[in-house]
């Protein structure tokens, strides 16, 4: 199976400036919506990020006015490793500076130097315990703290969808939608077992998303979603969706279904899970060397070793131990 393809489907979301300030009120708050005039709002083309991170990450730019005209940039990267990436605040710094450059920034007045927010939006397996800015990989050793201010920052706002309860997710509210209900829904759950036991929970809003703006469209890409990167069957999703929806929603969901399955496109599933945990054990493994090179500089082969021996599960808790623990030893202990 190829791997989940959460760029198709959070393209389809975040194409609609509806559904994509819904989001963002969602990330940044409703202060957010009172200081910004929502229906100027358009994502920006392009994508920033490095050709090496694009299997687990997807990157969209936004654009919107302030109350007080002036624009504003909302950059959202969303992460979907299995496990934090440690260095975020580094590849964001890097990301942010290429915006710069492709606005103009160095041409232009000081005043005029856009405003860019970066937002990261995880979805992974584990609560994110890495990082959300710069200064927090600084040594602190000069005692008077004449430098600090003199030091590169940059800080991001984390969206961790294992922080976020399913029923703020639920809220409605004057700028949600039920497609982003869903899209959040879905990314939050999507790798959870009894994914199709929720799905039955939560078939009310599929009525009420096809009538939104490009629900038609949402759902046709919602439906490739599920089947291409859950292990539910064809039928099972049949079975959890359309006793609970209209004679529409039915329709639409079976046919795109049965395209799926006749293009051959939902089979194998369990070569792809398998795979998958590999890579995510990998992910795990090379972010918690970066960690610990970064706080203890030097790694021994019996410590590489550890690493490269250890399971998903065990490196997990490494992980968790890799920002308060004194030594190297003491995180693989």
């Amino acid at each position: 199976m190829k791997p989940i393809n959460h760029d198709r489907f959070l393209r389809n979301v975040f194409s609609t400036p509806a559904h994509a300030a819904a989001m963002l009120v969602k990330f940044l708050g409703r202060q957010f919506a009172l200081d910004h005039d929502l229906s100027t709002l358009e994502l920006v083309p392009g994508n920033f990020v490095d050709s090496g991170h694009r299997r687990h990450e997807v990157d969209f730019l936004f654009k919107v006015k302030k109350s007080g005209g002036k624009s504003v940039y909302i950059y959202v990267l969303v992460e979907h490793q299995s496990t934090p990436f440690a260095m975020m605040p580094v590849r964001l710094f890097r990301y942010v500076s290429r915006i710069f450059e492709a606005s103009g920034a160095e041409n232009r007045s000081p005043r005029d130097v856009p405003e860019v927010i970066p937002v990261v939006l995880y979805n992974g397996h584990r609560k994110w315990n890495s990082p959300t800015k710069l200064s927090d990989f600084y040594d602190r050793e000069d005692p008077m703290g004449s430098l600090e201010d003199a030091a590169v920052e940059l800080k991001y706002r984390l969206v961790d969808l294992s922080k976020v309860s399913d029923q703020q997710i639920r809220l409605e509210g004057p700028a949600n939608t039920h497609i982003t209900i869903l899209a959040l829904l879905f990314l939050k759950h999507i790798y959870n077992e009894y994914f199709g036991s929720l799905l039955k929970e939560w078939a009310y809003y599929f009525h009420k998303a096809y009538r939104e703006i490009q629900g038609e469209s949402f759902l046709k890409s919602a439906t490739y979603y599920i089947l291409e990167s859950t292990d539910l069957a064809y039928e099972e999703l049949i079975d959890c969706v359309v006793p609970y929806t209209e004679p529409e929603v039915e329709t639409l969901i079976k046919t795109t279904g049965q395209k799926l399955r006749e293009e051959g496109r939902i089979q194998g599933r369990a070569e792809g899970r398998e795979e998958g945990r590999e890579d995510g054990r990998r992910a795990a493994a090379k972010a918690l060397r970066l960690i610990l090179k970064s706080r203890f500089h030097v790694l021994t082969e019996e410590q590489n070793s550890k690493i490269s021996g250890a399971d998903l599960v065990q490196l997990d808790i490494y992980l968790d131990r890799a920002f308060v623990a004194r030594t190297a030893d003491e995180v693989l202990r």
